[in-house]
């Protein structure tokens, strides 16, 4: 009897319920891994192309199972529909309990700390994931000429004009360092968005931070660039992404620090 072919919406469908594992392997042999297999049919119909009527199993049993008939091959077809079934059932909770995590950064605006020669950047970092993230930290792959410390505030005293170059008291900014994050020894600005006691970043909540020192003889008004970005958090994998900073041409569209 020639096999009707498994439509491959059915066949996507069986591996996803079934997470690539082998129901037999799984509930008699104890073996929670993925497998190399393929589909058997349960009541050997290779006409029947029904989901109901499929199991995704190891090479080793699909063979045993579909390449012989149910007196020979010991596994009865309602035992490995069982097995399925429960299987199905397990899959499902468990990675329905595993909460979906993720960020977004954004790019606000260029500030401006008082300096005719750099500006700085804002970004908003928001918890795009499930459930609230511990000491949520940003790391930036810094392009040539930028540096990760921001420019030095300077300010207008009103009472002589004199400028006056104020204390550098940014003890929580953004800091420069070489890692190994998007290569071997980079330079890469780093920030921990969110300080305090209980550093965490709540589900679809956003925090606001400024970083980068910014040249503008080298990114002049009207420049726009590419920043990597990787985003890591206490038991959670890391985030990559990219951000694009644009040098208004504007300066009142500069957000003016205080």
């Amino acid at each position: 009897m020639s096999r009707k072919a498994i439509p491959d919406s059915v066949q996507t469908s069986i591996l996803l319920k079934s997470r690539r594992r082998c129901c037999i392997c799984f509930w008699l042999q104890g073996l929670d891994e993925l497998k190399k297999g393929q589909i058997a049919h349960l009541d050997q119909n290779h006409e029947n192309a029904d989901e109901d009527n499929l199991v995704f199993l190891c090479l080793e049993h699909h063979d045993e199972y579909d390449g012989k008939t149910s007196v020979s091959k010991g596994l009865r077809e309602s035992e490995v529909r069982r097995w399925r079934d429960e299987l199905y059932r397990e899959m499902e909770y468990r990675f329905r309990t595993v909460k979906r995590h993720g960020f977004e950064l954004r790019f606000v605006g260029v500030v401006w700390r008082g300096s005719k020669d750099a500006v700085a950047a804002r970004f908003k970092l928001k918890n795009t994931g499930e459930s609230a993230v511990k000491h949520p930290t940003v790391s930036m792959r810094l392009p040539d000429g930028i540096g990760g410390k921001m420019p030095k505030s300077r300010r207008v005293e009103s009472t002589n004009m004199f400028i006056v170059e104020m204390p550098d008291l940014e003890l929580w900014g953004m800091e420069e360092s070489r890692q190994d994050l998007f290569e071997e020894g980079g330079r890469v600005g780093v920030k921990q968005v969110v300080g305090g006691i209980n550093p965490q970043l709540l589900s679809g909540h956003s925090e606001e931070f400024d970083g980068l020192s910014i040249p503008l003889e080298q990114y002049p008004p009207g420049t726009d660039f590419e920043m990597e970005f990787r985003v890591d958090s206490d038991d959670t994998p890391p985030v990559y992404g990219r951000v694009t900073v644009s040098i208004p041409t504007d300066p009142e569209a500069l957000i003016v620090e205080e």
